[in-house]
């Protein structure tokens, strides 16, 4: 059971700043506002839906366990960043 959930809280909590940050960076900057504008998908304009993704690889060093919490967490440290740009408006 243990090699099915691995990983320390602190490799969720560094994997889920860095899923949160990449989920808002592609949904929200404007250096990715053209690949947004070429394929109007409705997961590259949710950084929820996007986070998902980005964390799946993540499942084979975690487990599944390991995915949600890592979902679960970028999703909370998504909203200071969203806050953040939709205040610059960026």
């Amino acid at each position: 059971m243990a090699a099915f959930i691995s990983g320390t809280p602190f490799e969720y909590i560094i994997v889920a700043l860095a899923v949160a940050s990449s989920s808002v960076t592609i949904t929200r900057s404007s250096v990715f506002k053209p690949l947004r504008d070429k394929f109007d998908w409705k997961l590259l304009h949710c950084p929820y839906c996007l986070s998902h993704w980005i964390a799946a690889p993540f499942a084979w060093m975690f487990g599944i366990v390991g995915v949600f919490a890592v979902i679960g967490l970028s999703t909370i440290f998504s909203l200071p960043i969203l806050e953040k740009f939709d205040a610059t408006g960026t």
